[in-house]
């Protein structure tokens, strides 16, 4: 899913003539009342998305004092993009099920959750199967998957306030136990380096950032400007915090300070090369390295939902969001590949 919304005020750059030219993928046949929420980057030629179809609501009698409820339900589903056309590769279970996140690492390693992380599948490259979480963990809030067979995931713990840790390999559950904190981010800032950003549960909303040794987890140095671990990749990781709008960037060469992206900007990106983009009011933009250049895709850039980057395509992203008018919503999906 795209990280972390960020309010934006610094204006635009100039745009870039080079850039590659953006389209509109052709939505696949759906059953009405649908939406599409999350969208992950495979492989050149191989996108995944997901949301759901059909949805119905029935309003249920008045419940004085809450008013009249109503009850909905929808099938979930899920369509690969083999280059010219959709694929339907709906996983079991679908029905009723609220998508809540979709990524992947590789044509291996897709993984969805869904009904607030009660449901955890993997597709292996032919096949779906359901993953039960490890033992003492319940509701995947983060799904992190990494190379071809492997997945971090951070769960509700067995103690209240504590995340439970864990990563899947092979077919197996091994838990790491974060005690006295809450996860809020895992990933990876290259091969083999898998990192963390954790707060503490005592209400002092203390920050860290855990790097795995691949036998313990060893603390890294923070920004204490800004503490909290917003995304990593490249062999870097961002930080930022609620009340300023600029980011940390750190490596192994130092720390840098990158200023807002231009205004009405929403969510950050990596791309497959490891430059930063931004989106919203209508384009996109990308850091160059000391300022925000203007990306004209075309056409006009939609809320967005998700997007993504697809590996070994050198700067190919994929995009989905939608425009509402008079109640009525109209889905896109955009890329520059």
């Amino acid at each position: 899913m795209a990280v972390v919304a960020a309010v934006i005020l610094m204006m635009p750059g100039t745009a870039q003539a080079e850039e590659r030219p953006w389209r509109e993928i052709p939505l696949p046949a759906l059953w009405p009342e649908f939406q599409i929420t999350e969208v992950a980057g495979v492989a050149p030629n191989e996108a995944w998305i997901a949301g759901f179809e059909g949805r119905g609501c029935v309003d249920l009698p008045p419940l004085p004092p809450w008013g009249a409820p109503s009850v909905c339900s929808q099938n979930a589903i899920v369509r690969k993009w083999n280059g010219t056309r959709w694929e339907n590769k709906n996983p079991p279970g679908l029905w009723n099920l609220q998508v809540q996140d979709l990524e992947a690492s590789s044509r291996t390693n897709v993984w969805l959750t869904g009904s607030e992380g009660s449901y955890l599948a993997r597709w292996d490259g032919s096949r779906w199967t359901r993953v039960e979480p490890p033992s003492g963990c319940d509701y995947a809030s983060q799904i992190h998957p990494v190379g071809a067979d492997e997945l971090w995931a951070v769960f509700i713990g067995p103690v209240f306030g504590d995340s439970c840790l864990a990563r899947w390999k092979a077919g197996a559950w091994q838990v790491h136990t974060i005690t006295g904190r809450s996860v809020h981010h895992v990933g990876s800032t290259g091969p083999g380096e898998i990192v963390i950003g954790t707060n503490t549960t005592d209400g002092n909303n203390i920050r860290a950032t855990y790097r795995y040794t691949g036998s313990g987890w060893e603390p890294l140095p923070i920004p204490p400007s800004h503490p909290a671990l917003l995304f990593t990749g490249h062999g870097a990781r961002y930080y930022g915090t609620w009340n300023q709008q600029d980011l940390r960037k750190v490596t192994t060469a130092g720390t840098e300070t990158i200023l807002p992206p231009p205004s009405g900007a929403g969510s950050y990106l990596l791309d497959d090369l490891g430059r930063l983009w931004a989106q919203g009011n209508g384009v996109f933009y990308r850091y160059d390295g000391t300022a925000w250049q203007t990306i004209s895709a075309g056409l006009t850039v939609p809320p967005l939902y998700d997007w993504t980057s697809l590996p070994g395509t050198q700067g190919v992203l994929w995009a989905i969001g939608a425009t509402t008018t008079d109640d009525t919503r109209t889905h896109h999906i955009l890329t520059n590949g």
